[in-house]
């Protein structure tokens, strides 16, 4: 799922090092890679999948866990503020996984 969310939104999903000259490029490339993701997938599926994501952050399998924390920090560029735009997503899929 990395993968494809990667090609959709543009980004490498690969960690680097950043100077003070990419700090505007990262923030232009972040507003870029969250309109794709909003383009290609629609409001409510990137809603839906940001919000799995998420979970899945708190996983308790290492491999999963660091590779969804990867994805997560390539694609969210502000937790607090994507975590209140997720509100209802995040307590809807809670929800489904208590149930099961």
């Amino acid at each position: 799922m990395g993968e494809l969310l990667f090609k959709v939104s543009g980004i490498s999903g690969k960690a680097s090092e950043l100077d003070e000259d990419d700090v505007v490029a990262e923030a232009t490339s972040a507003e870029s890679s969250r309109r794709a993701l909003l383009e290609v997938l629609g409001l409510e599926r990137r809603d839906r999948i940001l919000a799995a994501l998420y979970l899945v952050r708190q996983d308790g399998v290492v491999v999963v866990r660091q590779a969804s924390m990867q994805i997560w920090k390539a694609l969210v560029h502000n937790t607090p503020r994507t975590g209140n735009l997720l509100g209802y997503h995040l307590l809807q899929t809670a929800n489904l996984l208590s149930i099961s």
